[in-house]
Protein backbone atom coordinates (compact mmCIF):
# COMPACT_ATOMS: atom_id res chain seq x y z
CA UNK A 1 0.00 0.00 0.00
CA UNK A 2 1.26 3.61 -0.80
CA UNK A 3 2.07 6.68 1.21
CA UNK A 4 -1.45 7.58 -0.12
CA UNK A 5 -3.71 4.40 0.59
CA UNK A 6 -2.76 3.41 -3.11
CA UNK A 7 -2.69 -0.65 -3.93
CA UNK A 8 0.64 -0.87 -5.22
CA UNK A 9 0.77 -4.22 -6.88
CA UNK A 10 4.85 -5.01 -7.85
CA UNK A 11 5.81 -7.70 -10.77
CA UNK A 12 8.74 -9.66 -9.83
CA UNK A 13 9.38 -11.65 -13.18
CA UNK A 14 12.71 -10.33 -15.42
CA UNK A 15 10.31 -8.95 -18.54
CA UNK A 16 8.07 -6.90 -15.63
CA UNK A 17 8.61 -3.50 -17.47
CA UNK A 18 6.22 -4.93 -20.50
CA UNK A 19 4.55 -7.19 -18.18
CA UNK A 20 3.38 -3.95 -16.21
CA UNK A 21 1.98 -2.43 -19.15
CA UNK A 22 -0.03 -5.49 -20.43
CA UNK A 23 -1.58 -5.40 -16.52
CA UNK A 24 -2.50 -1.59 -16.51
CA UNK A 25 -3.93 -2.26 -20.31
CA UNK A 26 -6.08 -5.04 -19.00
CA UNK A 27 -7.24 -2.87 -15.78
CA UNK A 28 -8.28 -0.11 -17.55
CA UNK A 29 -10.26 -1.57 -19.93
CA UNK A 30 -11.73 -3.46 -16.88
CA UNK A 31 -11.89 -0.98 -14.22
CA UNK A 32 -12.44 2.20 -16.73
CA UNK A 33 -13.50 5.28 -14.68
CA UNK A 34 -13.86 3.39 -11.72
CA UNK A 35 -10.03 3.44 -10.66
CA UNK A 36 -6.85 5.29 -11.17
CA UNK A 37 -4.36 2.87 -12.75
CA UNK A 38 -1.16 4.25 -13.28
CA UNK A 39 1.59 2.34 -14.14
CA UNK A 40 4.85 3.83 -11.87
CA UNK A 41 8.21 2.62 -11.11
CA UNK A 42 11.13 4.27 -8.80
CA UNK A 43 12.29 7.82 -9.84
CA UNK A 44 15.18 9.77 -8.87
CA UNK A 45 16.32 13.15 -8.56
CA UNK A 46 19.15 14.62 -10.63
CA UNK A 47 21.40 17.88 -11.42
CA UNK A 48 23.03 18.63 -14.21
CA UNK A 49 25.14 21.67 -14.32
CA UNK A 50 27.75 23.84 -16.18
CA UNK A 51 25.56 23.59 -19.48
CA UNK A 52 26.56 26.45 -22.55
CA UNK A 53 24.20 28.99 -23.18
CA UNK A 54 22.87 27.44 -26.27
CA UNK A 55 21.83 23.98 -24.53
CA UNK A 56 18.07 23.11 -24.14
CA UNK A 57 16.16 21.11 -21.99
CA UNK A 58 15.55 18.85 -24.77
CA UNK A 59 19.11 18.55 -25.73
CA UNK A 60 19.43 16.96 -21.82
CA UNK A 61 16.70 14.30 -21.64
CA UNK A 62 18.25 13.35 -25.26
CA UNK A 63 21.95 12.61 -23.63
CA UNK A 64 20.14 11.58 -20.45
CA UNK A 65 17.88 8.48 -22.49
CA UNK A 66 21.27 7.84 -24.33
CA UNK A 67 23.53 7.58 -21.44
CA UNK A 68 21.06 6.04 -19.24
CA UNK A 69 18.82 3.84 -21.24
CA UNK A 70 15.41 4.65 -20.20
CA UNK A 71 12.28 6.34 -22.58
CA UNK A 72 11.93 9.92 -23.07
CA UNK A 73 8.48 9.75 -21.79
CA UNK A 74 9.75 8.90 -18.25
CA UNK A 75 11.98 12.03 -17.86
CA UNK A 76 10.62 15.07 -16.39
CA UNK A 77 12.55 18.04 -16.41
CA UNK A 78 12.21 21.69 -14.61
CA UNK A 79 13.70 24.76 -16.80
CA UNK A 80 17.13 25.55 -17.23
CA UNK A 81 18.55 28.12 -14.87
CA UNK A 82 21.47 30.46 -14.56
CA UNK A 83 22.97 31.12 -11.14
CA UNK A 84 24.77 34.34 -9.95
CA UNK A 85 28.16 33.20 -11.38
CA UNK A 86 26.48 32.60 -14.65
CA UNK A 87 26.53 28.63 -15.04
CA UNK A 88 23.64 26.78 -16.27
CA UNK A 89 21.88 23.58 -14.26
CA UNK A 90 18.83 21.51 -14.80
CA UNK A 91 16.73 19.21 -12.33
CA UNK A 92 15.28 16.38 -13.84
CA UNK A 93 13.61 13.31 -12.38
CA UNK A 94 14.09 10.24 -14.49
CA UNK A 95 14.00 6.10 -13.41
CA UNK A 96 16.39 5.09 -10.61
CA UNK A 97 18.36 2.89 -12.61
CA UNK A 98 18.49 5.63 -15.36
CA UNK A 99 19.71 8.31 -12.92
CA UNK A 100 22.31 5.77 -11.34
CA UNK A 101 24.30 4.99 -14.68
CA UNK A 102 24.19 9.26 -15.37
CA UNK A 103 25.70 10.09 -12.22
CA UNK A 104 28.30 7.35 -12.68
CA UNK A 105 29.63 9.00 -15.72
CA UNK A 106 29.23 12.16 -13.47
CA UNK A 107 29.99 14.14 -17.15
CA UNK A 108 27.78 14.70 -19.87
CA UNK A 109 29.05 15.93 -23.12
CA UNK A 110 26.45 18.27 -24.00
CA UNK A 111 26.95 20.23 -26.81
CA UNK A 112 30.69 22.07 -26.52
CA UNK A 113 31.04 21.49 -22.91
CA UNK A 114 30.81 18.72 -20.50
CA UNK A 115 28.62 19.33 -18.34
CA UNK A 116 28.65 17.44 -14.62
CA UNK A 117 25.76 14.98 -13.20
CA UNK A 118 24.87 14.53 -9.35
CA UNK A 119 22.20 12.55 -7.75
CA UNK A 120 20.39 15.12 -5.45
CA UNK A 121 19.24 13.48 -1.80
CA UNK A 122 15.44 12.25 -1.47
CA UNK A 123 12.97 14.46 -0.42
CA UNK A 124 11.19 13.60 2.69
CA UNK A 125 7.42 13.26 2.85
CA UNK A 126 5.87 17.07 3.58
CA UNK A 127 2.07 17.27 3.97
CA UNK A 128 0.08 20.01 1.76
CA UNK A 129 -2.35 20.68 4.22
CA UNK A 130 -0.57 20.89 7.64
CA UNK A 131 2.68 21.51 6.30
CA UNK A 132 4.41 19.15 9.07
CA UNK A 133 6.88 16.09 7.64
CA UNK A 134 6.89 12.31 7.21
CA UNK A 135 3.40 11.93 6.13
CA UNK A 136 0.71 13.35 3.77
CA UNK A 137 -2.42 14.85 3.13
CA UNK A 138 -4.51 12.13 3.31
CA UNK A 139 -3.18 10.50 6.17
CA UNK A 140 -2.61 14.09 8.15
CA UNK A 141 -4.55 14.08 12.03
CA UNK A 142 -3.58 17.53 12.64
CA UNK A 143 -6.26 20.21 12.89
CA UNK A 144 -4.30 22.79 11.37
CA UNK A 145 -4.68 23.85 8.00
CA UNK A 146 -1.70 26.00 6.44
CA UNK A 147 -2.45 24.69 3.14
CA UNK A 148 -2.70 28.50 2.04
CA UNK A 149 1.08 29.05 3.96
CA UNK A 150 4.37 28.89 1.79
CA UNK A 151 5.48 25.57 1.35
CA UNK A 152 8.83 26.46 2.68
CA UNK A 153 8.72 28.31 5.08
CA UNK A 154 5.21 27.90 6.43
CA UNK A 155 4.48 31.69 6.69
CA UNK A 156 1.50 33.42 5.29
CA UNK A 157 1.23 36.36 2.64
CA UNK A 158 3.29 34.42 -0.04
CA UNK A 159 3.43 30.85 -1.92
Amino acid sequence: QGATGALILEIPREDRKAQADLLAEKLREVLADRAKINRSQKMREIRIRGMEISTTEREVVEHVVEYGGCEPADVQTGKIRTTPNGSRSLWLRCPLTAAKKVAERETLAIGWTQARAELLDFRLLQCYRCLERGHVQQNCKSGTDRSRNCYRCGESGHQ
